[in-house]
């Protein structure tokens, strides 16, 4: 057994896995409960003895997830008490470690710290890194703009953004105890995970907290502003049948968790184009600014960035779309003059069946809409990144899955198990199908390069080339497969006319 560690809070027992110390369930704020819901989060409060730290705290309220559903997974055990973290290290000395926070995807609305695909096991003991994992506050519950009723929650909006933000304070003050260094930490997410980053970047209170950004499948801008905040609170009360006017708030923070899920599923489907309708919110003082435009003018603090995206992330989503998977040729250029912009249909095809031959007409829609929403944000971060700062570099994950017969290629979140290196973790299988050697030198490969850039901010190892910084001119990317090989904007053809049609058609 572990000797007990001194946090500032007071002692902690953790436990072992393999050959990695891991503490599971550490409160880094006080439980979001009563005055609290939608408060920003506190400190929380010491305790007198040895705390064990042996088993996962429950995950933050949600709606089931369209991963869980999918992969018939059963959703984790819930509570409004879910300001936790995990934590795992090779060793409880003062070697002083690059630490790794990861921060879940899930649009906001799904996920937790305590998954099996994030066990930090391999990347602690093979990467020689202390490994924090995270709950945070989703949905309603952390992005509830309230701004307009109750000036003490002007903050409300952000307050999962907050709950990340108080979860690398704890790191700064207590990771040492745990092996690793304050002064080398690495934040890294996925999907709405990696949006979070985003935001952290232009997040005032988070200045100075981590010092590299790895975001996966999720860029800079997926923000909102706080008339579109506003709306999407005013259809919440709406779904809960309360009025807008005086104690609102009050009333808010009586009702039961589980209406105001049923209320977030039916305000989610308002807003079926993002899927998202609860982001971080630019508010003036959590987020001054857009992330794009903070970065823009030469801010924040330096963080080095890799930044990456998957070939064929929106498939998916579209996977059991009807609508999607009918497409011919005709309804699918039908279908980009109606959405993109009337003409651009026949040009986008034939731009995107140039560089992709072998791809159907479902296939090539999901390869648009996966350059729009994912990989056209990330190569803006970059080139802007770029601009003003060195040190940021790029991938595009291609690897294949041959699950679902193939219809899914590189999907959104299949970079996942070979990231952590837990191909071997319940529920991997049906998303990624047996591991093959191959596949396992992927997963060292990915994992190899994240640990590389955790410890010194460039993710080139043994395993792979030479990794070239990012250029705008060139925009070096390095493609992760099997075979793994740097490419000067892979793709750029196609995606430079998309962008053209948005620029055109945009509202």
């Amino acid at each position: 057994m572990n000797s007990p560690v001194e946090t500032s809070l007071g002692l902690l027992q953790g436990g072992r896995s393999g050959e990695a110390h891991v503490f599971k369930g550490i409160p880094y704020a006080q439980p979001p409960l009563g005055r609290l819901r939608f408060a920003p989060p506190l400190p929380p409060s010491p305790w007198v003895g040895v705390r064990e730290a042996g088993a996962f705290s429950a995950a933050s309220m949600q709606n089931t997830s369209s991963v869980d559903r999918m992969l018939g997974s059963k959703p984790p055990e819930m509570s409004e008490d879910c300001l936790t973290l995990n934590v795992w290290t090779p060793g409880l000395d003062d070697a002083g470690r690059p630490v790794m926070v990861w921060i879940h995807g899930g649009s906001f609305l799904s996920g937790s710290g305590r998954a099996p695909w994030y066990d930090g096991s391999a990347f602690a003991v093979n990467g020689d890194v202390v490994v924090v994992t995270i709950n945070y506050r989703l949905g309603a519950l952390g992005f509830l703009h309230l701004a307009e009723f109750d000036d003490e929650l002007a903050s409300s909006g952000n307050a999962g953004l907050l709950d990340q933000v108080g979860a690398l304070q704890w790191v700064r003050n207590n990771i040492a105890g745990f092996g690793g260094s304050p002064d080398n930490v690495t934040v890294f997410g996925e999907s709405a995970g990696a949006m979070g980053i985003g935001a952290l970047l232009a997040c005032a209170p988070a200045k100075g907290l981590f010092h590299k950004a790895i975001l996966q499948s999720g860029a800079a801008d997926n923000v909102i502003d706080t008339h579109e905040a506003s709306k999407v609170t005013r259809q919440l009360l709406d779904a809960l049948g309360l009025d807008a006017g005086r104690g609102v708030v009050e009333r808010l923070r009586e009702v039961p968790c589980e209406s105001i899920l049923a209320a977030q599923a039916d305000v989610r489907s308002l807003h079926l184009q993002t899927g998202m309708p609860w982001r971080p919110v630019v508010d003036g003082s959590v987020i001054p600014l857009e992330p794009s435009e903070a970065i823009g003018r030469g801010g924040p603090a330096p963080v080095r960035l890799l930044v990456g995206t998957n070939l064929d992330e929106v498939r998916f989503f579209t996977l059991f779309d009807q609508q999607t998977n009918q497409l011919t040729d005709d309804t699918l250029i039908e279908r980009c003059d109606k959405r993109l912009g009337n003409g651009s249909g026949a040009p986008l095809v034939e731009q995107y069946r140039a560089a992709r031959p072998e791809l159907s007409a479902p296939q090539v829609w999901a390869a648009i809409e996966t350059d729009r929403i994912f990989r056209i944000p990330a190569i803006a971060l970059l080139d802007l990144h770029a601009r003003h700062q060195s040190g940021s570099f790029g991938y595009l994950f291609t690897w294949a899955t041959p699950a679902f017969g193939g219809s899914l290629g590189a999907c959104h979140v299949l970079e996942v198990p070979f990231v952590f290196d837990n191909l071997h973790q319940p529920g991997v299988k049906g998303l990624c199908g047996p591991v093959t050697p191959a596949m396992q030198q992927l997963a060292s490969n990915l994992h190899g390069a994240w640990t590389a850039f955790a410890h010194d901010g460039d993710p080139t190892h043994p395993g792979i080339p030479t990794w070239s910084g990012w250029e705008e001119s060139r925009r070096p990317s390095m493609v992760l497969d099997e075979t793994c090989l740097l490419e000067c904007d892979p793709g750029g053809d196609a995606r430079t006319l998309l962008a053209e049609v948005l620029a055109t058609n945009r509202p």
